[in-house]
């Protein structure tokens, strides 16, 4: 591995120490065809595990997000939701209007390039950094991150496309966000993997 992977390995290791609940523990498992994580609850149960991962920082990341879940939903006495655990495809296409704040610009560009180390995102769902630009083998193998600005009509587009496991609503938090800010009423959908039809989003509704 490279300096770069290995710097990013060992940031995410740091940051699993530091955000898993106390008791959950993430086991990597080298094996001849490659690696994969295993994900165990307080108890000892096996509660998630990943094969083949393409990104051992990514998937670490991941399966913190999947303890926090657990967690919270031991503690409150909750139900699993399956749609949560599923791989959900968002697609979002939508022109910026002329007075969205710098913030908002900074955060939509480091999503773009998916930097997880930028400021603007320390107070911003974790995985949004991975939102855009990253894609899975339960969908279309494809994947898009542009943040354009046109110097006639004097505003930023965005048109990004990407799929994540869907556990704590971040797709929805991130149209939440964006939604204020954008100009037209359609501005994308999500689909969960095993729908047939999208979520339609709009900025009227």
């Amino acid at each position: 591995m490279n300096k770069l992977t290995n710097e990013a390995i060992g940031l995410s290791i740091n940051n699993a120490a530091g955000y898993l609940p106390q008791g959950y523990k993430i086991k990597l498992c080298i094996e001849h065809f490659g690696y994969g994580f295993e994900l165990y609850a307080p108890s000892g149960e096996l509660i998630n595990n990943q094969t083949k991962a393409d990104s051992l920082p990514d998937e670490i990341d991941e399966l913190i997000e999947v303890a926090k879940l657990h967690n919270y939903k031991a503690l409150y006495g909750l139900q699993e939701t399956r749609k949560m655990g599923m791989y959900t495809e968002i697609y979002v296409n939508a022109d910026l209007k002329k007075d969205t704040p710098q913030e908002v610009i900074d955060i939509l560009s480091a999503m773009c390039k998916k930097d997880g180390g930028a400021g603007c995102l320390s107070d911003k769902p974790r995985r949004w950094a991975y939102l855009f630009n990253n894609g899975s083998y339960y969908m279309p193998l494809t994947e898009c991150a542009k943040l354009t600005h046109n110097d006639i009509a004097e505003c930023y587009s965005l048109l990004a496309k990407g799929d994540i496991k869907n556990y704590c609503g971040e797709i929805e938090e991130f149209f939440d966000f964006i939604m204020p800010w954008c100009d037209g009423e359609f501005i994308g959908y999500y689909r969960y993997e095993e729908s047939r039809e999208p979520t339609l989003v709009y900025t009227d509704v």
